[in-house]
């Protein structure tokens, strides 16, 4: 290769020219995303400030300033997730959902920030243009009922914006030098926000951050303060989330823990399988190619840790649908791409160009079929819209819409979900009226 291709292809404005380019094509595919998924759902719901799930008891529309009344009261009479749920309250004060669309995308993009981050930080290999691509396919792939946890308002609160905050304080706590006062008060809030993230993803960044702290005192026998002080207000978001009223009167459903262990596993190995086996596969490379070393192992088991105590706190709930393994998603991530960091980092162009192009390919062939669907929806759902905003136009007091079909795939956010029914006295029904201010909706096939 001519020497001067050479040097302008390992440079790093080069390396950042590419970054830079595909990650604008990553925020431009979940903004087109984002803008086919309409409201849906408990989306609704957050529109008002909190009084009630029933929609005739709902407060005015919610503002930023009542925020925080709103979620006293959905504490109280629903669940403790105050934080992922003032977030929803956030967006959903707005009359245009262009401003989620736009954040949202971004806030994928910090996923895969955070994610490149941190692997980073453990392994010493910077972040090319290559692994970011296989972030985002990652991501892409593994993050479970894609449409439910990134797309949807309401879920993406739950799931992808609250990983932006236990994510962030775990590289905190990685990367920190000296201890101040101000990252004092930062472990306070940090840790008790990320405790209350939700109650399985939570918890296990809280195992995560302890874990590391005391690796890192057997190795020099420093208190790492900051940790620590995250590990204890972390503790107790949990608790504060997790006893809240609300979810506690709703918390009581009998079942049986053999059952859920075994309805777990059956969900694990179905979502995980594969990316075990590659895990598995990069480790005993790894290892016959001396690449990895303690440290790196060590990093690694820490977030698989995490990922499996993620997904065994959920043996305790009633219900855990397949959105309830982002955190363990995520975390997983993290140990896999220690493994390609390490691995994998330091390719030649030309390796790195092979492989992003044999990924991206799968991934554009998942795009198309996954838009497909969302746009399809999209366009019934649009109409449902249309059909009650002429309704109103007209000053009529009820109408009739066409019923959105059942959608097929994982990454629209209308899967599972709760939808317009035939009936117009059904909840889902009450609150969309409610949204837009008519006395009642029904519908029809």
């Amino acid at each position: 290769m001519n020497k001067r291709i050479s040097n302008t292809i390992n440079s790093r404005w080069f390396n950042w020219l590419l970054s830079g380019i595909f990650l604008i094509a990553v925020f431009s595919a979940m903004l087109l995303l984002n803008s086919k998924t309409l409201y849906v759902a408990d989306d609704y719901v957050y529109r008002f400030f909190y009084q009630s799930t029933y929609a005739p008891d709902a407060g005015p529309v919610i503002s930023t300033l009542s925020i925080p009344h709103s979620m006293y009261n959905h504490y109280m009479l629903w669940n403790g997730r105050f934080v992922a749920h003032s977030i929803v309250q956030f967006f959903m004060q707005f009359d245009t959902k262009v401003v989620f669309n736009i954040c949202n995308s971004l806030a994928f993009i910090a996923l895969m920030f955070l994610i490149a981050k941190t692997s980073s930080t453990l392994t010493k290999v910077k972040t090319n243009w290559w692994l970011l691509v296989a972030i985002f396919v990652y991501l892409w792939f593994a993050i479970p009922s894609f449409g439910q946890t990134v797309l949807w308002v309401s879920g993406s609160g739950n799931y992808l914006w609250t990983s932006l905050i236990y994510l962030g304080t775990i590289l905190i706590a990685l990367k920190h030098q000296k201890e101040t006062i101000w990252l004092g008060i930062v472990a306070v809030i940090l840790g008790f926000l990320t405790g209350a993230t939700n109650e399985n993803s939570g918890p296990a960044a809280i195992v995560i951050i302890f874990l590391f702290a005391v690796v890192k005192y057997i190795q020099s026998k420093k208190i790492d303060w900051y940790s620590l002080i995250t590990s204890i207000f972390g503790l107790i978001g949990f608790l504060v989330m997790y006893f809240s009223p609300g979810s506690q009167a709703r918390g009581d459903k009998p079942h049986s823990y053999y059952q859920a262990m075994i309805g777990l596993k059956q969900l694990v190995v179905h979502q995980y399988k594969w990316f075990y086996l590659i895990i598995l596969i990069l480790l005993v490379a790894g290892l016959l190619m001396k690449k990895l070393n303690k440290d790196l192992l060590l990093s690694a088991v820490v977030f698989l840790v995490g990922h499996i105590l993620s997904i065994v706190v959920l043996v305790m709930s009633p219900e855990y649908p397949l959105r309830t393994l982002f955190g363990a998603t995520v975390f997983l991530a993290i140990t896999f791409f220690i493994l390609v960091y390490s691995l994998l980092g330091n390719l030649n162009f030309f390796a790195e160009a092979a492989i992003s192009l044999v990924i991206l390919v799968m991934f554009m062939v998942s795009y198309r079929t996954a838009y497909i669907d969302i746009n399809t929806t999209y366009i019934q759902a649009e109409r449902q819209y249309q059909v009650i905003e002429k309704a109103k136009d007209e000053h009529k007091k009820s109408v009739t819409v066409p019923m959105v079909l059942t959608p097929k795939s994982d990454y629209n956010a209308f899967k599972g979900t709760l939808l317009l029914d035939t009936n117009s006295g059904a909840w889902m029904n009450m609150w969309v009226a409610k949204f837009f201010g008519i006395d009642q909706i029904s519908g029809k096939f």
